[in-house]
């Protein structure tokens, strides 16, 4: 079992932290897909749910679905304190999830496999073996809650389990970014804001002893610094195409709004353009702004 460090710079996600618990409350088996970009707070949220909780907690590796089974078997054993369980040679995921079940006692556990993606990645099936071993073993139950933690919404994913839960974990609002960085003034926090959003992963990055300018050279303008590479890691973590979504960014950070702009500016295709465009804002990259007086 992870053991968790619970930080102090955890603010706002009340909401989301009274969803999980009256979904945990509640008399039978729950299925929850929590959606947010990396660096969001989902881990964190997930860590502040578990706390007094019996739970098993699982990484998702990019590597095989086999090695990731072996794993969580491992994970299931450390919840036992019995390394037994891991002796067991299981043939699927169901299989271990049937042991885990006869093993277990009668208090209700939540099982957490974060970076679920990976394992979407490495194994095409996984989806459709979850939502049988859902249908055939977990939804006669009541004393399981499954927590998928996604970076992105895979359209169909909470439909493989008949009524999974969404959870969309966006960015902290700019209230909450300032008890982030409560050794700064207004306009400070304003410059910071402007530059990461509300993004908890990089707000921690941000030292209030330094000024503003300082940090972003440190961070983002030294070849060592921590989020020199960003832009690029997130490009290539979530896309095959890179080329075009980097054409597109382009387009839009030299004023080009409008599809019809964007893709002759790219060269490409306006309903590709468009599905570009659409995984961006899904992912929490780009976004909408509205003009009142805009037609």
């Amino acid at each position: 079992m992870y053991i968790f460090i619970v930080t102090k710079a955890f603010v706002d996600r009340v909401n989301e932290l009274e969803f999980l618990e009256r979904l945990y409350r509640e008399p039978r088996c729950n299925v929850v897909f929590l959606v947010g970009r990396r660096g969001v707070g989902k881990t964190e949220l997930i860590v502040r749910f578990l706390r007094e909780k019996p739970y098993v907690y699982m990484v998702c590796d990019l590597t095989s679905s086999s090695a990731n089974l072996v794993k969580l078997s491992c994970m299931m054993a450390e919840f036992f304190d019995d390394p037994g369980f891991c002796d067991i040679s299981f043939k699927d995921w169901i299989d271990v999830f049937v042991e885990f079940l006869e093993w277990k006692g009668d208090e209700k556990v939540v099982v957490v496999f974060d970076d679920f993606e990976n394992l979407l990645q490495v194994d095409s099936r996984i989806l459709s073996t979850f939502a049988r071993l859902y249908r055939d073993y977990l939804s006669k139950r009541n004393d399981l809650m499954l927590v998928f933690c996604v970076s992105c919404h895979e359209g169909g994913l909470e439909k493989a389990f008949g009524g999974a839960y969404t959870l969309r974990v966006g960015e902290l609002g700019f209230r909450d970014v300032w008890k982030f960085l409560s050794g700064y003034s207004f306009g400070e926090v304003i410059y910071v804001w402007s530059c990461v959003g509300g993004v908890p992963r990089y707000l921690k990055l941000f030292d209030t002893s330094l000024s503003f300018y300082d940090n972003v050279m440190r961070l983002f303008l030294v070849r060592e610094g921590l989020l020199y590479r960003e832009g690029d890691y997130l490009l290539f973590r979530y896309f095959c195409d890179v080329r075009n979504f980097i054409l597109v960014l382009e387009a839009l950070s030299m004023g080009f709004c409008r599809i019809v702009d964007i893709a002759n500016f790219c060269g490409l295709d306006k309903a590709l353009v468009s599905r570009y465009v659409d995984r961006l804002v899904e992912l929490g990259l780009v976004g909408f702004d509205y003009r009142v007086l805009e037609g």
